[in-house]
């Protein structure tokens, strides 16, 4: 059991940093290993843990979709149907925070120039107001556009 928000490094209680969206792929049963939440959670400080008899499995029919706080403690559960359960895990974090995975590095520009406009804002190639995420002081769109970098 863990919380989305420790890269962070905020404290809790305290105001939220990231949303958390498990979209479910495939159906999600305790029995396939369905996210366990532990609700109410989000309200603890950092000197209550989790134990595992309050986590409760997120169980949902395929195309549904599990939200939940970064301060939430959860985790997978333990998969003993043998078959795979397949979900997708996004996270929106406040605009001023430093991303975890580096996509800018990972995804090479002339590859990120082929995308449709909304993927590469997405990606994070736009300016977050009032002034996060600038590029030499401009909006790394026009880098895309201008064939720069």
């Amino acid at each position: 059991m863990h919380r989305d928000d420790t890269a962070h490094l905020r404290t809790h209680p305290g105001p939220e940093s990231r949303v958390q969206v498990m979209v479910a792929a495939s159906e999600f049963t305790a029995r396939n290993g369905a996210t366990r939440v532990i609700p109410g959670s989000h309200r603890w400080d950092d000197e209550r843990g989790p134990r595992d008899d309050e986590a409760v499995p997120a169980e949902m029919r395929a195309g549904s979709a599990l939200l939940w706080l970064g301060s939430t403690y959860h985790g997978a559960g333990a998969n003993t149907s043998g078959e795979p359960r397949t979900g997708l895990s996004y996270a929106y974090d406040l605009g001023n925070l430093r991303q975890e995975e580096n996509q800018y590095l990972s995804i090479p520009l002339d590859v990120v120039r082929g995308y449709p406009e909304d993927i590469q804002r997405l990606l994070g190639y736009e300016a977050c107001p009032p002034m996060c995420g600038l590029y030499e002081l401009s909006d790394p769109m026009l880098l895309l556009r201008d064939g720069q970098g």
